[in-house]
């Protein structure tokens, strides 16, 4: 008996459903004073859309609706224990929902690429679960019909949400902050949603070679550029004193590398007898051989 009397109420909400349906009319239309109860039925739309007209009314009870069209509620809307869900199917893939209404559970997900525009103005509520979901490549595009104005979405206190792959756009999260995964995009005029911002990349920088100091000789050292020496002075090849550029001067004598002295100060060998000559001739062989160096490096400092 029992199964007898569930019968005879699905075919009475299959009337119910013909009826309200205007004839050769793309989806689901619930008419004036029509009251339509799902059950556990699981309605699928495809790609046509569901119009709740004034005085109807459309209880879900713990049914599941499914749908790739729009959804339009101007009457009445009673989301039970639900489920509602925007797939794809459409060509274009666009989807629309006007009015307030309040779900149970609302699933909206795409694979392809989606767009799904909230009435402006208007609050969606959501009791227990949100899942908005694109894919890589292929973003859910949530968007206002009146592009400026926020639509708005409220998720209520101990409802879950399930977020990522979405682009938003002109959208107010007025219950629980909605957060965006990090695949997500913020494209403005959104409150109470948040977003992963990724760290932009650090510029490698190219390494500048650090310079070395070379520490400046002391008089004396052995040079081969004035800016070598902490004189400034380099003369017959030591660092010097002075420039080191009078007469008969030289800067390398022997034992006095580094002071500029008159060749005549290199000190005399200790000699006696035939060494004492010998030594003396040396030590003239030498002062003119210096002499004759020094002429010629003034000479040539002259020339340039």
């Amino acid at each position: 008996m029992r199964g007898r009397v569930c019968a005879l109420a699905s075919l009475l909400v299959l009337l119910v459903i013909v009826r309200a349906t205007a004839a050769g009319a793309s989806g689901l239309t619930i008419g004036g004073s029509s009251t339509v109860k799902l059950g556990d039925a699981l309605l699928n739309l495809g790609c046509n859309d569901l119009l709740i007209q004034s005085a109807g009314t459309l209880q879900a009870q713990a049914s599941t609706i499914r749908l790739a069209g729009n959804w339009d509620n101007q009457g009445t809307f009673d989301p039970g224990t639900g489920t509602v869900v925007f797939e794809d199917g459409c060509i274009p893939n666009l989807s629309s929902i006007a009015g307030g209404n309040t779900f149970f559970k609302l699933q909206i997900m795409t694979s392809t690429g989606k767009t799904v525009d909230f009435d402006a103005g208007a609050t969606q509520i959501v009791l227990d679960a949100l899942k908005l979901q694109g894919t890589a490549g292929n973003l859910l595009v949530l968007r206002s019909s009146n592009p400026g104005q926020q639509a708005f979405v409220k998720l209520e206190p101990g409802g879950s949400q399930n977020i990522d792959y979405v682009d938003v756009a002109d959208n107010g999260a007025t219950g629980q902050t909605l957060a965006a995964g990090a695949n997500s995009v913020d494209s403005g005029n959104t409150t109470g949603w948040s977003f992963v911002v990724m760290p932009s990349a650090t510029p490698t920088s190219t390494p500048t070679a650090t310079p070395t100091n070379t520490p400046l000789k002391e008089n004396g050292q052995r040079c081969t550029a004035p800016g070598q020496c902490q004189s400034m002075n380099c003369v017959d090849a030591v660092c010097c004193d002075t420039a080191c550029t009078e007469a008969d001067h030289i800067c390398n004598l022997p034992g006095r590398e580094g002071t500029c002295l008159a060749i005549t100060a290199a000190p005399a060998p200790a000699l006696s007898g035939i060494g004492k000559l010998l030594g003396i001739g040396v030590l003239l062989l030498i002062a003119a051989s210096r002499l004759a160096f020094g002429r010629r490096r003034r000479e040539s400092a002259a020339t340039r």
